[in-house]
């Protein structure tokens, strides 16, 4: 018996599409016409959303030096950047593409920095639990944009809260860290990420 395939973007599209009682596609087209384009613009946007909060998975530690003009080139694959190691005290961001120093106002720095990276990642690199919960989260929004049908959403909300409980405790086997990513419970989290993407029937939507 073949093994089942593990999720990639076309699955969790496939996934979006079930969800709202659509029909599934054998392959995706990105071209501005197509019915799947706006699966694919939700399912991109969540990936990005999520993967900003930094898991095991997406948060490494770098140490970056400055350029002949005293600057440190930041990658358009960093999601965000903080302090790390002896750095981890200092107010960082980036501007422009380069690493800025809150604390003293200014691009200009003398010597390497250490840093704590969250990266953007290809879905495919994404552990496997982790994108399911970004499958089953990027449904219930592109639900509420396309059919706003409040009973479908109660049962999709109680999809994507199990699969992110699955996805936190994961990071937390793998990452050695708290199951409570923040102090946020699951519901809250997924409350507050969900608002912000539909108003559509915010009377049924789940506290």
């Amino acid at each position: 018996m073949a093994l089942a395939k593990t999720l990639d973007k076309l699955g969790a599209v496939n996934l979006m599409l079930s969800a709202s009682g659509e029909t599934k596609v054998s392959t995706l087209v990105d071209d501005g016409i197509n019915d799947t384009d706006i699966a694919q613009q939700v399912l991109d946007e969540i990936i990005i959303e999520v993967l900003t909060d930094g898991w095991y998975f997406n948060t490494v530690k770098k140490t970056l030096s400055p350029d002949t003009t005293g600057r440190i080139a930041i990658s358009d694959n960093y999601l965000r950047v903080e302090g790390g190691g002896n750095d981890y005290r200092r107010q960082l961001t980036v501007r422009d593409k380069y690493l800025y120093d809150l604390d003293n106002d200014t691009d200009q720095f003398t010597l390497p920095v250490e840093l704590r990276v969250i990266t953007n990642l290809d879905f495919t690199n994404i552990p496997s639990a982790m994108r399911f919960y970004i499958a089953r989260a990027a449904a219930r929004v592109y639900q509420a944009q396309t059919k706003a049908d409040p009973n479908t959403d109660q049962i999709l909300f109680q999809q994507e809260i199990r699969a992110m409980e699955r996805a936190r405790k994961d990071n937390t086997k793998a990452g050695n860290k708290s199951w409570i990513h923040d102090s946020r419970s699951t519901t809250r989290m997924i409350s507050e990420r969900y608002v912000r993407y539909s108003d559509d029937y915010s009377d049924s939507r789940p506290i």
